[in-house]
């Protein structure tokens, strides 16, 4: 059973919290994470606390009855407990090889309806910020924050995704960023990541005086990967961030970066989203991969998400590639960032040849400046080690993305698996047959 994150409701009595503590101690639960903000059931007399939760290593049954006693004796200190991201299975069961009911396997979204869920699932507050966050004690910026995130908040499966009136304050940060972003990416970005900027910028109003919106971005990523972004107000778990992966689809921030900050910050911002990972989206051999990995995390184990997650972070986020024998970069978080950027490719950063198994080792600040960063051959080579590695995943049943329908369907029996093959032998008849007529007409 992975384990989940809770939100209680407290008063703002210090005791209150302090039982809750005592209660995590005798059940023998730790606490990942924490964060508290304004209830906003009740702002002036509580508040919500965020709790990411750690079980000891036993079985999903007996973590599962932890669980249950967890809730109940927080219910009774507690105005409201909520589980933002459940485990427990959906409608559909898979079942094993030995025909019994795989009570292991995570649920996971079958439709790109049941994938909306993931994405209003926190994983940590999105509008609200640390001590250590710039922009933190700044009450405009904060209500801003708040603001655009209602937005998010507000948006619903289906309809466009609400345009924002961008302030000149905004306007004047994101300048600052498109300025020293686009000086440096002629001798540092990829050639995939060069090759596609003008096409974005041109199509979808990129401009050193105009933020470009989420929703004409979305559109013009389905004409050309079939990719499109979903606004959300924070960060959301690795789990289901991977799982909106498997989709096509990416969970994107609508608000910016501190203007004290605009060459960095510990967390996704538009400009992170829009100069970092959109562009390579719109390149055949990361889109594909980005759904491969996605594809790959459905079902899985804990610790298996944390295995993905560290390579999809060392790869799309931080990753580096060979070009005419030199280093380039295609990672999002130092193409969105000018102090990352300046560096990367210096000397006051380790380079390693790319290696999935030293990769799955290496521990990395998610939050600063990457001191280790990977070089990969090509982004075809990283692509194809990567799907190689997929391979070794333990799962008894195979996934297939159907683009027509947007759902997932699971090949976990002989019937699924001989659907899919005249599927694939209604498609090499096709090859077949325009190979024939270049043979004829040609």
């Amino acid at each position: 059973m992975a384990s989940p994150s809770l939100i209680l409701t407290l008063s703002q009595d210090v005791r209150d919290l302090i039982k809750v503590l005592a209660v995590f101690q005798e059940l023998g639960v730790s606490l990942k994470h924490i964060e508290s903000r304004q209830s906003r059931s009740d702002p002036a007399a509580k508040r919500d606390y965020f709790l990411d939760c750690g079980f000891p290593q036993v079985s999903s049954e007996q973590q599962q009855q932890t669980l249950d006693q967890l809730i109940t004796q927080l219910k009774e200190i507690s105005s409201g407990v909520t589980i933002p991201s459940s485990p427990i299975s959906g409608p559909e069961s898979l079942s094993s090889k030995d025909g019994k009911k795989e009570s292991e396997v995570p649920w996971f979204p079958r439709t790109i309806a049941e994938l909306y869920k993931c994405c209003t699932n926190l994983h940590k507050f999105g509008h609200e910020l640390t001590s250590d966050q710039p922009g933190y004690g700044d009450k405009a910026y904060e209500e801003r924050r708040k603001f655009i995130a209602d937005l998010a908040y507000s948006h619903k499966y289906g309809n466009p995704i609400s345009r924002v009136q961008y302030t000149e304050d905004e306007i004047k940060t994101w300048g600052v960023v498109f300025r020293a972003q686009t000086a440096l990416y002629p001798t540092k970005a990829c050639k995939e990541y060069r090759e596609q900027l003008p096409k974005v910028f041109e199509a979808c109003n990129y401009k050193e005086d105009n933020i470009p919106q989420l929703e004409d971005i979305s559109r013009y990523l389905r004409s050309r990967t079939g990719w499109q972004l979903w606004p959300v107000v924070g960060w959301i778990s690795p789990r289901d961030f991977l799982a909106c992966l498997a989709f096509r689809v990416f969970p994107t921030s609508q608000y910016i970066r501190h203007s004290s900050s605009p060459f960095f910050t510990p967390e996704p911002d538009i400009c992170h989203e829009v100069m970092g990972h959109v562009p390579m989206f719109c390149d055949p051999t990361l889109a594909q991969f980005s759904q491969q990995i996605g594809l790959a995390s459905l079902g899985l184990s804990d610790e298996w998400i944390d295995k993905l997650a560290t390579l999809y972070w060392f790869t799309v986020e931080v990753g580096l590639c060979q070009e005419n024998g030199k280093p380039k970069v295609y990672g999002a978080s130092l193409l969105s960032s000018n102090r990352e950027l300046v560096r990367c490719l210096s000397d006051e950063v380790e380079h390693k040849e790319f290696d999935i198994s030293q990769a799955l080792v290496q521990s990395y600040p998610d939050v600063d400046l990457q001191p280790v960063l990977f070089v990969a051959q090509s982004l075809t080579d990283m692509r194809d080690r990567m799907i190689e590695f997929t391979k070794s995943i333990p799962r008894s049943f195979g996934l297939k993305y159907d683009p027509y329908t947007q759902s997932i369907e699971v090949l976990d029996s002989c019937r699924a698996v001989e659907e899919y093959a005249r599927d694939i032998h209604y498609e090499m008849g096709v090859l077949q047959d325009a190979l024939k007529r270049q043979t004829v007409y040609s």
